[in-house]
């Protein structure tokens, strides 16, 4: 594709300002650049301002943005730094001349974990004021959680309240972020390119290529399937294999895989029965059927197709919710729905299918922890899949991805893959270190990986796991390989907690205050500490009782303890895989 003069989409407003760069001290910039590397062949002494790329990324999605654009931005001249917020203080943005933000929110409303202290600096009393600053910033989240965008909002309004001044609009992305990120950047870097005088050309087409590279699958073909959970359990948790030889796919151990799932064919043909058409019929030249098992998100409804249900509605249930205008209310009562169970409350055909399908969100890729290391098994990737099963009414619901591999892919057959890296969640450099992973059900993974790549390259560091869930004799899932593992000492501790083998239910976070004094030596010892599982309630759990552990056996106010994991967090010590 040609090159194009940088230029300002007419569709959003952007506001010009003069701007003068702020006066900030020599020690931020020298602090600047020891902390994250700029531009390739500049230094601390480099007279042009810098620009500062800075990212909140919880599975990688605002990293990515913020990394393309960065390198775009640096092939056309502009001066660069890339960072994580957890790389630098609230006071070196006083070092740089404009400021953009990518920001993801997780969880329920939450901060990533990379951008967690950089707020608490930020909203806090003694943030600085930032007049001179121009920034923008992109919020990455889902319209059908409440709280969408909130991380992005609370940094854009802050900024504002500081002093700071926006080059650009603050743009919100739902799930389908590619193509308003690529055009929202375009438009950032061709502001910054303005304001800085540079006679610079964008090639409109590099970040739409880059955003293609990054998601680019392979059809791995699963090579093997086997039931972890126990006969009696009440999960339904496999262990899946995907061949990836002579794929160039490569990954580490920590990583995690990208899979694009094919819808139920159950629901797509209730849809189609719905709307009143044949499954062959073509809509933009695809056949119907196709486009809702492969292109759109059928099992959670988008908040648009609520809106249209709601003006057709034939249900008197769901009237009364919707006219009653409680939110709360109305999430109860869509809690746990899909797309099937919403038309089932308009008359048929009272949505087109080109409506229907414009409506519904573009299907997207699901993410696993990958459960091996490529020292281990080179030519494929491990996962450790729990599958959502739940009934509602007359209904038996499954998840769409974690069925499709489940239930319906066939072995021998291929599933879309892709690798997406997680830098935030790595084994330490130093193989001398001691670990400890905290893991209950899926949660194991990563820890799997972490254990097989330990034992392969000989690690010398103690290796410390904490596993739970319900019941020990259908839900301890790998037992054999952990047990083997303790037996041969590659595992140093082993601390189980099945919640519902006795009358109290105790739970990893019990284990861990129960072994509070030794957990706190193994942390003054410099381990560290690896959290996977549930971001909602077990994360948090997990993290009030490490607090407590430090508190305890540290000799440690409340406060001194949140300081302490603060610092290990800053320190890349506490890492989290939280979903």
């Amino acid at each position: 594709m040609g090159k194009l003069k940088l230029s300002i989409s007419e569709d959003i407003k952007i506001h010009r300002i003069k701007r003068t760069i702020p006066g900030f001290a020599a020690k931020t910039v020298e602090r600047l650049w020891r902390l994250v590397r700029p531009s390739a062949g500049s230094s601390a002494t480099d007279p042009k301002p810098m620009v500062g790329f800075l990212y909140g990324s919880q599975t990688g999605n605002a990293e990515s943005l913020a990394r393309d654009a960065a390198a775009l931005a640096e092939s056309v001249g502009i001066h660069i730094l890339l960072a994580a917020l957890d790389e630098i203080d609230a006071d070196d943005l006083l070092g740089l001349s404009e400021v953009v933000f990518f920001l993801s929110t997780y969880g329920e409303g939450d901060m990533p974990d990379n951008a967690e202290l950089f707020w608490e600096t930020l909203s806090g009393t003694e943030a600085p004021q930032f007049y001179g600053l121009h920034f923008g910033v992109l919020a990455l989240g889902n319209k059908n959680y409440r709280d969408f965008c909130r991380a992005g909002k609370q940094v854009d309004a802050r900024l504002e309240a500081l002093g700071a001044t926006r080059l650009i609009a603050r743009l919100d992305c739902d799930v389908d972020f590619e193509e308003p990120a690529a055009r929202w950047t375009r438009d950032v870097l061709a502001l910054i390119a303005g304001e800085n005088s540079l006679s610079a050309n964008l090639n409109a087409g590099a970040l739409d290529a880059q955003a293609s590279a990054r998601h680019r699958s392979f059809s791995a073909k699963l090579v093997e399937r086997r039931r972890l959970s126990g006969a009696t359990s009440d999960k339904d948790i496999h262990h899946l294999e995907f061949g990836i030889a002579d794929s160039g796919i490569t990954y580490t151990a920590g990583d995690a895989v990208g899979i694009r799932p094919v819808n139920d064919p159950e629901l797509v043909g209730a849809i189609i029965t719905w709307l009143g058409f044949n499954a062959d019929a073509l809509m933009d030249g695809k056949p119907l059927d196709f486009i809702l098992l492969r292109e759109r998100e059928i099992r959670n409804p988008p908040v648009e197709l609520v809106h249209a249900v709601a003006e057709r509605t034939v249900d008197d249930n769901f009237r009364a919710v919707w006219q009653s205008g409680d939110e709360q209310a109305l999430r109860d009562f869509l809690h746990g729905v899909d797309v099937v169970d919403l038309l089932s409350w308009a008359p048929p055909a009272s949505l087109s299918a080109e409506d229907l399908l414009q409506l519904l969100k573009p299907l997207t890729h699901r993410c696993y922890s990958i459960a091996s290391s490529p020292l281990v098994a080179a030519q494929s990737v491990h996962l450790t899949i729990g599958s959502l099963r739940y009934v509602r009414g007359n209904r038996a619901y499954r998840g769409a991805c974690s069925s499709f591999l489940s239930d319906r892919l066939v072995k021998g057959t291929g599933a879309d893959i892709f690798i997406v890296p997680n830098q935030n969640f790595r084994l330490p450099t130093d193989p001398s270190t001691p670990i400890i992973m905290v893991g209950p059900g899926t949660g194991i993974a990563p820890f799997r990986a972490f254990l097989q790549e330990r034992q392969a390259i000989g690690a010398s560091g103690r290796n410390w796991l904490f596993f739970g869930d319900q019941h020990h004799d259908s839900d301890f899932i790998y037992h054999d390989e952990i047990l083997n593992q303790l037996r041969d000492g590659v595992l140093t501790r082993l601390d189980l907690a099945f919640s519902r083998d006795q009358p109290e239910k105790i739970y990893v976070q019990t284990r861990m205050l129960e072994n509070g004094a030794d957990l706190y030596d193994w942390l003054e010892q410099g381990a560290f500490f690896y959290l996977c599982g549930d971001a909602i309630r077990m994360a948090r759990d997990v993290e009030n009782a490490l607090i407590q552990v430090i508190a305890q056996h540290g000799g440690m106010s409340n406060p001194m303890a949140q300081d302490y994991v603060a610092r290990m967090k800053r320190e890349k010590r506490y890492l989290r895989d939280v979903y």
